[in-house]
């Protein structure tokens, strides 16, 4: 697979999850610890069939960048909230991490195999330092001094929200 079509994946990808993972995320209406951990180990899937090598985990970057945006889109507009854009910047540093470890894990894994066993404990350590960091940063940063409002930089009019709502009560509370 080549660079492009890692590169075009990279944008289709989070674009898509973006749209359906707030919708999911509304309507099953877990814990915050739950929901995340879902979130990146659900957005990381796509990525470990083709982060094949480790420099390629440099698409992870704007990927995660591109999935929260359009998610922080989608759940604010559908909510009426405002969006903090530091949550653009928090999980994909997150992301990023746990991507460089499953393209780590790809490329050892495929040399040797003592190698490819001690990158599946560091795979699982660096989900676990991007979901400490994702999780911390939803838990504890409450105050958001970049918010923007989906609705006002979209210009929909908030008819068509209360329409959605009404037609989708589980999702608007």
């Amino acid at each position: 697979m080549e660079f492009s079509e890692k590169a075009l994946l990279a944008l289709i990808i989070p674009f898509a999850f973006g749209i359906v993972f707030p919708l999911f995320e509304l309507y099953v209406q877990l814990d915050v610890f739950w929901i995340s951990a879902l979130e990146l180990f659900v957005f990381s899937i796509p990525f470990y069939f083709f982060l094949l090598e480790t420099p390629d985990a440099f698409l992870a970057f704007p990927s995660a960048f591109i999935f929260i945006t359009t998610k922080g889109f989608i759940k604010g507009y559908i909510l009426g909230k405002t969006f903090c854009l530091v949550d653009s910047l928090i999980f994909p540093i997150a992301f990023t991490i746990y991507a460089g470890a499953i393209a780590f894990h790809r490329e050892s894994a495929f040399k040797e195999a003592r190698l490819g066993l001690l990158s599946t404990f560091l795979l699982i350590l660096a989900f676990s330092i991007a979901l400490f960091i994702w999780i911390v940063y939803k838990q504890y940063v409450t105050v958001c001094p970049y918010a923007i409002s989906p609705r006002e930089v979209l210009g929909f009019p908030v008819r068509l929200s209360s329409w959605f709502c009404r037609r989708f009560e589980m999702l608007c509370w």
